[in-house]
């Protein structure tokens, strides 16, 4: 039998576990990722994951893969999210983080705040990063408030980049480079 949430990271709140493929999983992530507001919030406009294309897409990233680190979020035993960072330039230390709180009833409680300080301080640490980016719709404004809070700054800004429901917004790319992030730590 699977061991449903391996502890990687630990964390007060939450944990940072190994990404789960087991078919609960893969149809709470199909559910949250296929939710409108989350999919308008990572950009996907209105594209639909299907059960077989989400089961395809976690059981690539499951794999080690050379850069590219994985988590479920979860708090006590409830797995309430996913999260990342990738290395985009492994050479230079640029590495790439995202996130999803899922699960409603953790949104708005400091939760993404803590997985991001988490994701941060193992890739300043663990991986040699130098810099760390992140898109975001600009509409997200808890994101954003998260995401500063945490020491990001914007770098740049694709305009338009993402429609929804007759209207487009912009995407906002931040940075925290470690010299940020080691003057707050």
């Amino acid at each position: 039998m699977e061991v449903q949430n391996t502890v990687r990271l630990h964390g007060m709140r939450v944990n940072l576990c190994t990404l789960r493929a087991d078919e609960d999983a893969i149809r709470l992530y199909a559910k949250w990722i296929n939710n409108e507001k989350y999919n308008h919030w990572l950009g996907h406009g209105d594209q639909e994951m299907t059960l077989l294309a989400e089961k395809e897409f976690i059981e690539k990233r499951s794999k080690p893969e050379a850069g590219a680190h994985y988590f479920n979020i979860v708090a006590g035993e409830t797995l309430i999210g996913t999260c990342n960072v990738s290395a985009k330039n492994r050479t230079s230390g640029w590495y790439v983080l995202g996130i999803m709180i899922g699960d409603e009833s953790y949104q708005g409680q400091d939760y993404g705040k803590e997985v991001v300080d988490m994701l941060c301080r193992y890739a300043f640490q663990n991986l040699n990063a130098r810099t760390i980016t992140l898109n975001v719709c600009a509409g997200n404004e808890r994101a954003i408030g998260c995401y500063v809070k945490c020491g990001f700054q914007e770098c740049g800004r694709i305009s338009d980049a993402v429609y929804y429901e007759g209207k487009y917004d912009d995407m906002i790319m931040m940075q925290l480079t470690w010299a940020t992030w080691e003057s707050m730590n």
